[in-house]
């Protein structure tokens, strides 16, 4: 007579990271925000987490660098986690930071950042003490990158046409 036990089902949520060609990010560090489970993107940008705790949770993916040296950005993104399934999320895909706009700014006083002059006339006037960063730092460095619009988590609404989307960190 065999005595055995049956487990219940893990809990696994996976993914992939790509760059702005779709192409894998791999070495990028995948973490499960509030649950300490962590791992790191394979060759082909792919990534998986066991025994994850059902529910709305939230992944960061940060340190990515392209064959290039590119840097890209931390992200977040907020899941749902489904109790003892496999939750595969759609792809992260990721615009390397133009580091070529980076630009010191002083919060503490009025001034009109103009990033290197990357992106003809575009700029940014900051109000003094209109910018805090998320530590509350009011001065640092800051980049413009324009984000490619087929790499938008949202479709545009009919008939509207995006002109550009840019993210500054």
């Amino acid at each position: 007579r065999s005595e055995f036990t049956v487990r219940r089902p893990l809990t696994i949520l996976r993914g992939v990271v790509l760059d702005e060609r779709l192409e894998p990010l791999p070495g990028a560090r995948v973490e499960l925000l509030g649950q300490g489970k962590t791992t790191t993107t394979g060759p082909e940008g792919n990534w998986a987490l066991v025994r994850v705790q059902p529910g709305q949770v939230v992944v960061r993916i940060s340190g990515a660098i392209d064959s290039r040296g590119r840097a890209y950005p931390t992200v977040e993104r907020t899941l749902f986690a489904t109790a003892e399934k496999l939750t595969a999320d759609s792809p992260f895909a990721l615009t390397a930071t133009d580091t070529a706009s980076s630009q010191p700014f002083n919060a503490n006083q009025l001034q009109s950042l103009t990033f290197n002059n990357r992106y003809e006339g575009l700029h940014l006037d900051i109000d003094q003490g209109g910018l805090q960063l998320a530590d509350g730092s009011t001065n640092g460095t800051l980049t413009l990158t324009q984000l490619p619009t087929y790499l938008l988590p949202v479709a545009s609404p009919s008939g509207w046409s995006l002109g550009g989307v840019w993210q500054v960190q």
